[in-house]
């Protein structure tokens, strides 16, 4: 009896430390109901799912006034951490993942009547952010990562663009600005090799805008050109990353954050062997 209560103060201790972290380092962009939904998605793999749930919470999100930037990058973080749970392809899923966020942050600011470009930077650069710093903290390739992430999130952006009219070179050359910047600002708070990072965002970037350009009739040379540029603009301006997330499978965390711990419960136990409990406030 004795050894479980002080097991459950201890949980209680080590779930009141994560949530303190978590409200000091960032307030979180997504319910518990989306961060749910993109790790089911990604704990399946399918490309078409994940990118769906993608899709869907940042067009939820963007409706309810987040952070474009944050959003994306959570997204990405709660699907990496899913997959290397699951035992899924990572960069599979990143490329899903991304491709969802960036393409739904296009779209919402098209119909808006807002900056395209702008909203193309921002989703890719936070997907490729926390899809690199999720990945270093799994022990993940960072830059297969890195290179997936910016393939889908420049790919997103350009089907997006084309699809609403906008100009596509420009949305292209700002998403792949965004992925190789948020890509370098990882690998460097992470301590990674951050030339190797931006050469495999670069490549991924201009894989992307060419598949894209491809299946939208756009000039295929002219879009990674786009690309390129974008990619070499971004990594001499990288940006500072999001703080990490928990890992999928530690579900306290949100309650926590909602319902703040009884001091009560952080109390130490009694000294003497006496199971008498703690009288509860």
């Amino acid at each position: 009896m004795k050894k479980i209560k002080r097991y459950q103060i201890l949980n209680l201790l080590l779930a009141a430390m994560m949530a303190v972290c978590l409200l000091a380092s960032q307030a979180s962009a997504l319910t518990p109901e989306q961060t749910a939904s993109i790790e089911a998605a990604a704990a399946t793999g399918d490309p078409v799912a994940i990118e769906a749930a993608a899709n869907a919470v940042m067009t939820a999100a963007i409706a309810s006034g987040e952070n474009p930037a944050q959003v994306a990058s959570q997204v990405t973080q709660a699907a990496v951490t899913a997959a290397v749970a699951a035992g899924q392809d990572t960069s599979v899923v990143v490329q899903a993942a991304s491709s969802g966020v960036t393409s739904s942050a296009v779209a919402a600011a098209a119909a808006a009547g807002g900056d395209v470009a702008a909203a193309a930077q921002a989703a890719s650069s936070g997907a490729a952010s926390g899809a690199v710093t999720a990945a270093a903290a799994a022990g993940q390739d960072t830059a297969a990562v890195a290179q997936a992430a910016s393939s889908g999130a420049t790919s997103g952006a350009v089907m997006a663009a084309a699809a609403a009219g906008a100009d596509v070179a420009a949305v292209c050359q700002a998403a792949s600005r965004g992925a190789s910047s948020g890509a370098v600002g990882a690998a460097a708070a992470a301590g990674l090799d951050t030339t190797a990072v931006a050469a495999a965002a670069r490549s991924g970037s201009a894989a992307g805008a060419a598949q894209a350009a491809a299946a939208t009739g756009q000039d295929v040379a002219g879009m990674v050109a786009a690309a390129q540029t974008g990619s070499d603009q971004g990594a001499q301006a990288p940006a500072e990353p999001e703080a990490f997330e928990p890992a999928a499978d530690t579900p306290p965390a949100a309650p926590v954050a909602d319902t703040p711990p009884e001091p009560e419960a952080l109390e130490p136990p009694p000294t003497q062997d006496d199971t008498e409990p703690a009288s509860p406030v």
